[in-house]
């Protein structure tokens, strides 16, 4: 299956500064409060909750896996992977376990890694993986998160990965990407973090970092939602994780004082609902009542075409379309940088998804080729 390629004019990067129409540096601090006050709602409700979000990450975690397993076979030479916006640190925690032979490990870790790689089978060792597997990097500018991704490394007994340092969690910004040792970096960026990134001018921040982390040897690898699947899966993803980041503000009805919005129900993609059934809970979590939420027409059909999603409490997140993102890559990465419909390699998992690859030699074009 051959990738779809962006056309393009030959040129390379731009390198003229664009006109700035957001204080990237306020914005970043805006948000980070957001994220420090939902990190555990969204690890729990996102990241290990929804079924389809989980369907988009294990198609990012076995395609990145499969990748990084075969340039691990073809050139052995050591590989650095940094994660801008990494999280709660799932796929880092992943890579470390394809990298760590069980019988190292004392024995409660070795039962906790064993638990782990039943429920995430890309997390099985692999021999190769292992030899060239270098140091990894994980930047993320809640310290809410980092708690977690620490939290995670010693739920399935790779604390040790932390405390040598061969995995970093760095407080900071994906527009800063620390730089790697000798061999080849690989930075990614997963599950949609180019659209919280404040707007257009954050995503071009972080395609910029991208390719400077990357250098003229090195991989990089976004993994986006596209606005034309917005009214087929985001509409409902973000109706059903309403704890996470408030009410999407196409949704109307009145919230009882001193409460919040709890969905009662997961509604998957293309499920169409104009009402949204909700609970009314206080700020203990305890139950008070029962309401609905419905739909406002004008309001969805302005989000389903722009990608752009703002809830009640502020949050604001984007699921750019394909010529938008397209017109990024063409503008910060050039000829070096392309586009592929991750639907083309799995219909099902791949529908909502937008890959950027960032592959000034080739290898990446040439493997999924």
């Amino acid at each position: 299956m051959a990738p779809m390629a962006l056309p393009t004019s030959g040129a390379a990067p731009r390198e003229k500064n664009f006109p700035m129409k957001v204080d990237l540096e306020a914005r970043q601090k805006d948000d980070q409060i957001v994220w420090e006050d939902c990190a555990q709602t969204y690890e729990e409700q996102v990241v290990e909750g929804h079924p389809d979000i989980r369907s988009a990450e294990s198609l990012e975690e076995e395609w990145l896996g499969h990748l990084l397993r075969k340039r691990s076979w073809q050139r052995p030479e050591q590989i650095h992977v940094v994660e801008a916006g990494c999280g709660s640190a799932r796929v880092l925690a992943q890579l470390a376990a394809a990298a760590t032979q069980t019988e190292d490990l004392e024995p409660t870790d070795r039962k906790l890694l064993q638990a782990y790689r039943r429920l995430r089978p890309e997390g099985a060792f692999h021999s190769a993986w292992a030899q060239t597997c270098g140091k990894m990097v994980g930047v993320d500018f809640s310290r809410s998160m980092l708690a977690l991704a620490e939290e995670r490394f010693s739920r399935i007994g790779l604390s040790r990965w932390i405390q040598s340092r061969r995995v970093q969690l760095i407080h900071g910004s994906a527009f800063q990407l620390p730089p790697t040792a000798p061999g080849q970096p690989w930075v990614i960026c997963l599950l949609n973090s180019i659209g919280v990134m404040q707007g257009e001018e954050g995503a071009r921040a972080l395609l910029r970092s991208v390719r400077q982390a990357a250098g003229a040897s090195g991989v990089g690898f976004i993994s986006a939602y596209r606005a034309e699947a917005m009214e087929t899966h985001g509409l409902n993803q973000y109706e059903s994780t309403l704890e996470v980041a408030g009410i999407p503000d196409w949704l109307e009805g009145d919230v009882p004082t001193g409460c919040r919005a709890r969905a009662r129900q997961t509604p998957r993609a293309g499920e169409a609902q104009e009402v949204l059934p909700v609970d009314w809970v206080d700020e203990s979590g305890a139950l008070t009542g029962h309401g609905e939420l419905r739909r406002q027409p004008d309001r969805v059909r302005q989000v389903c075409l722009t990608g752009q999603v703002r809830t009640r409490s502020g949050y604001q997140s984007r699921w750019y379309p394909w010529s938008q993102m397209a017109q990024l890559v063409r503008d910060e990465w050039g000829e070096a940088g392309w586009q592929i419909s991750p639907g083309r390699l799995d219909r099902l998992r791949g529908r909502p998804l937008q890959w950027l690859w960032f592959d000034p030699t080739g290898w990446i074009r040439e493997s999924l080729g």
